[in-house]
């Protein structure tokens, strides 16, 4: 984006009449020990909302798959298929989950 002459004025302008800082190398400390503390989540909403998701879509998954398995006569190579991707699947959700809790901690 390109600044206008107006821009530049009114930048300039603002620069002129701003009032300088102390000099004060206490008041920076000072501030920032007032601060509130900053709760940090290792995860945000929308990750925490996927994991649900994938969650309940890996559960469902092995429901199926456990409920086909039993119920068939024989096991094909599909069904080994199926189990086999649910267990990758699976462990690449709590991998994706402990990575960064083990990271921190």
């Amino acid at each position: 984006m390109k600044k206008s002459k107006e821009d530049i004025e009114l930048a300039k302008l603002l620069k002129e009449q701003i009032k300088p800082a102390p000099e004060n190398g206490w008041f920076v400390r000072k501030v920032m020990n007032r601060l509130p503390e900053k709760s940090q989540s290792f995860f945000s909403k929308s990750e925490i909302l996927s994991f649900i998701i994938c969650g309940i879509i890996l559960i469902a998954g092995w429901c199926y798959q456990i409920i086909h398995v039993t119920t068939a006569q024989f096991i094909t190579t599909a069904d080994l298929f199926g189990v086999s991707a649910m267990f990758i699947f699976s462990l690449a959700l709590m991998s994706y989950i402990a990575y960064p809790l083990l990271k921190k901690g």
